[in-house]
Order: structure tokens, then sequence, then C-alpha cells
């Protein structure tokens, strides 16, 4: 008897005391009796749970947690070498900007010293002894100068994608280049060698970034010199407006003397020549190439109506200040000198009205 009432008050205590305790012999109790009352599964299961729960210890309770799931622990994972490889990619973009940005305020800088040094006519301070015409010494580096100013800005905004940047890149890989030869075979000063080896190396880089984008996407150099040339030719055809006529003018007119320039250029190097002679030429042609894009740069604008953007306003400006300095040299008095004054004065007056429309918006 006394086992039997031990196994009953045992089983009675892991039931949470939820099942009265019978004694006696259940079929003696009369029908009025109150019904025994017997655990449900779903009791039995939690109360096992709890009494498992109650007398495992640490270490014998290891097995019941459950388990991180691998695919999880994967996908977590992933999610964190996706981060780090984009924040990765992001400093290295930046990165990339900044040097851009870098290389044009030093050619902005540097060639805005040189151009004053030019226009006061004091050139052995950057050049050399040689005498070079007036025009090398002053809208040569006035235009690479204006040229890295809107380049700085066209590479905060993420624009060096645009044909416009484009051209200006390209017209400035062309005048460091030249600029770097003569320095090198004419010996002119090492300020002078330096910054037109930076120019041109910051330009190639610049025109890069504008062709393949900051994250250097693949793409063809050569398709986009094809379509660049096919769309040039066809902004050369078309005269939509006066203005636009005016600055075809002016296209025609530089272009004309840079193909003669390139032509001597040529000769002399066929010949064998160089020297100061060659170096003059080169000059020359390298300020000519500059014009001419900036001429027909703003010739493509007037086409499309855009010559109230902040870049062509500027570019008129350029032009203007440019075509003036360079009829001074010529002289005004010659009909070649007249004619650079009236593309000078037509570049000022769009410029001007441009500003004037844009205020009225």
């Amino acid at each position: 008897m006394i086992p039997m009432l031990l196994n009953l008050l045992m089983i009675q205590g892991a039931l949470g005391f939820q099942v009265p305790l019978q004694l006696s012999n259940p079929l003696q109790h009369s029908s009025s009796a109150a019904p025994m009352i017997y655990p449900s599964a779903t009791t039995t299961a939690a109360t096992s749970n709890l009494f498992q729960a109650r007398s495992c210890t640490h270490g014998s309770c290891l097995s019941m947690v459950e388990e991180p799931n691998d695919d999880a622990i994967q996908e977590t994972d992933a999610n964190t070498d996706a981060a780090a490889a984009e924040a990765k990619l992001a400093k290295k973009l930046k990165g990339r900007k900044k040097r851009v940005i870098g290389g044009n305020k030093i050619t902005m800088t540097a060639y805005t010293i040189f151009s004053i040094f030019g226009i006061l006519l004091i050139p052995q301070a950057f050049y050399s002894p040689l005498q070079f015409p007036k025009l090398c010494l002053t809208s040569g580096p006035l235009l690479a100068a204006g040229f890295a100013y809107i380049l700085i800005g066209a590479a905060e905004n993420n624009r060096l994608t645009s044909d416009t940047y484009k051209r200006l890149n390209l017209a400035l890989i062309e005048y460091g280049f030249i600029s770097f030869i003569l320095g090198v075979i004419l010996k002119l000063k090492a300020s002078w060698t330096i910054v037109a080896f930076i120019t041109f190396v910051n330009s190639v880089k610049g025109y890069g970034y504008g062709l393949k984008g900051w994250e250097l996407v693949p793409t063809s150099a050569k398709k986009d010199f094809t379509d660049g040339m096919k769309s040039n030719f066809d902004t050369m055809t078309k005269i939509p407006n006066a203005k636009s006529a005016g600055y075809l003018a002016a296209t025609l007119t530089i272009l004309s003397l840079k193909l003669v320039k390139f032509m001597e250029v040529v000769k002399l190097v066929i010949a064998g020549e160089g020297g100061h002679r060659l170096g003059v030429n080169l000059f020359r042609l390298s300020i000519y190439m500059m014009m001419t894009t900036t001429v027909f740069t703003l010739k493509d604008a007037a086409d499309r109506d855009r010559l109230e953007g902040t870049t062509f306003i500027e570019l008129n400006a350029l032009a203007a200040f440019a075509f003036a300095t360079w009829a001074k040299n010529v002289g005004i008095g010659t009909p070649f000198g007249q004619a650079i004054a009236a593309f000078s004065a037509f570049s000022g007056f769009n410029g001007v009205s441009s500003v004037l429309k844009k205020k009225k918006k």
C-alpha cells in the first residue's frame, strides 16, 4: 500500500497537482461523487516540457536549442560582403573624381599664371628667351585655363560623359601633348613642361571617364570617335538660326587656319627642320585646335538653343576674350584682324544676352 501511495504522490507532483488525488478504490464511490479528471495529451506534453526544462542543466540543454539555419548565415554573409564591396567601390570612384578635379585645378591655376605673364609680355618667366608670337603666350594658356575651369564643374556634377566635355578634354589632350613636346625639344622652363605633362595625362583620364564613366564600363573608343565624327559632320552641314551661322563662320575660319598650319608642321618635320620655327608652328596649331573646339561647341549649342547654359555662357566669354587678344596681336587695322574682332564681339554679345535671358527665367 505504501509504495502505491508514493507512486500516486509522484504522479500528482509531476502534473502540478491538477488531478485530484484519490486513495480509495474509485469503484466504491457513489455516482454523485466528483468525476475524476485525467490530464489531456496537450497538458501532458506541456508538463513534460516544463519538467524537462526544470531538470536540465546548462550543458545538457544545448541539444534543445534550435541550430541556426545555414542558408540564413550564408545570406547574411553575402549581404555583408556586398555592402563592403559597395563601400569600397564608392571610395574608389570618389578617389578617381577627386584626382581628376585636382588635376584640372592645377591646369587652371598654372595656365592662368602663364597667360598673365604673357599679357604682361614677360615670357622669359615661364617659357624661354626664344621669341614666340604673343598669341602663343596669351590666348593659348588662357583657353587651356578656361577649359580646365569648365571641366572642374563637369567632373563635380558627373557630366563628363556629355559630348561637350569630351571635346574639351580632347582639345586639352592635344594642347598638353604639344606643349610637353615643345618643352622637351626647345628646353623650355621646367614649370611649363611639368604643367603640360599634367594637363595631358589628366585630360586623357578625363576623356576616359567621360567615355566609360567613373566605373570604367567597357566601351569602344573607336565607336565613340566614329559616332562623334558623324555627329560633327551633321552639325557643320546645318544652319537652323542666325547665331548658328555666325559660329559656323568662325569655325570654318579657324578650321582653315588649323589645316594650313598642320600642313606646315608636316612639311617641317619631313624636311627635318626643328627648333624655334617648328615650335612656333606647333604652338599656333595647338591654339587653333582649342579655338576650333570652342566655336564649334558654341555652334552645336546654338543649333540646340542651349546657349543659356552655364558652360556655354562661360565658353562665349572665353571666346570673346581670346578673339580680342588675337585681334590686338594681329592688328585691328588688317582685314583678318577685323574679322577676328567681329567674332569677339559676336561671342561677347551672345554671352551677355544669354545671361540676361537666364535671369528673366
